[in-house]
């Protein structure tokens, strides 16, 4: 049987969250379908403190590869990473 640690419920928010920040760097707008989504995790702020560190790290980095590519259009993209 498998197991499912509480951790593991925040994988899909934390997911979609990373998901819209990059879309929205990238000018691409999710968020007819995305803000939905992310405001029915915001009740519980304590855990979403926890997640948006996560997530702004995932997002900076994806970003920041995107914009190091060698043949990417996505130049100027690069985030601050902390």
């Amino acid at each position: 049987m498998l197991s499912i640690k509480p951790e593991m419920l925040m994988y899909p928010f934390q997911a979609e969250s990373v998901a819209f920040v990059v879309s929205m760097r990238l000018g691409l707008d999710t968020s007819r379908y995305s803000v939905s989504y992310i405001k029915s995790w915001l009740k519980d702020k304590d855990e979403l403190k926890i997640v948006a560190d996560t997530v702004q790290k995932v997002a900076a980095k994806i970003i920041n590869n995107l914009a190091e590519s060698s043949d990417s259009a996505f130049s100027g993209l690069k985030e601050d990473e902390e």
